[in-house]
């Protein structure tokens, strides 16, 4: 059975890791850890730049990066937010950059927390509701640090993951028709 376990698991690598001149037949999302994000949708466009989607998410939030590669920058194309409405998902905030916005993991934090906090002030005022500062800052920091999870985690909510095929989908939607990789 040992034997058994350990072909099947090295078969499982062999696919995800092909060798020269062997096609992959996986395909979808990519964890990547150092950014503590999924990476999918990616293409290249005529003129050689490469353009993919990050996805971090939580309980409560799914954040997706658009991310633009050209020569030797890496750029922030835009920001979205969702909420959930059962299993479904709902825009809440967008942002989008000039192509001349160096991506930098500071400067996302920053305007994940800034488009989060937005939206919760906008849903107060829409309400006729009020929160002290310090109590919106502090759930601000709680639901955004809370999509910077590492998947590896023994303790990381799997099932979530589902999340990734849908926004992968839209995503492809709005995508120019570039020569997919």
């Amino acid at each position: 059975m040992a034997l058994l376990q350990k072909a099947i698991g090295l078969e499982l690598l062999n696919q995800v890791l092909p060798t020269f001149g062997s096609s992959c037949e996986l395909k979808g999302p990519v964890w990547n850890e150092s950014q503590k994000m999924f990476i999918t949708n990616e293409y290249e466009s005529a003129s050689g730049n490469r353009y993919y989607c990050g996805i971090r998410f939580s309980d409560n939030l799914v954040i997706v990066e658009k991310i633009g590669l050209a020569h030797t920058w890496t750029f922030l194309d835009g920001i979205e937010l969702y909420r959930f409405d059962g299993t479904k998902l709902v825009l809440i905030q967008k942002k989008d950059y000039s192509q001349t916005t160096y991506r930098k993991d500071e400067f996302v934090l920053a305007e994940t927390k800034t488009l989060l906090k937005d939206y919760f002030i906008g849903f107060m005022k829409q309400n006729r509701a009020a929160l002290p500062a310090d109590l919106l800052e502090e759930k601000v920091n709680q639901v955004v640090s809370a999509s910077y999870k590492s998947y590896l985690d023994s303790d990381y909510n799997v099932r979530l993951t589902s999340v990734v095929k849908e926004i992968e989908s839209r995503q492809q939607l709005s995508l120019p028709q570039m020569k997919k990789l």
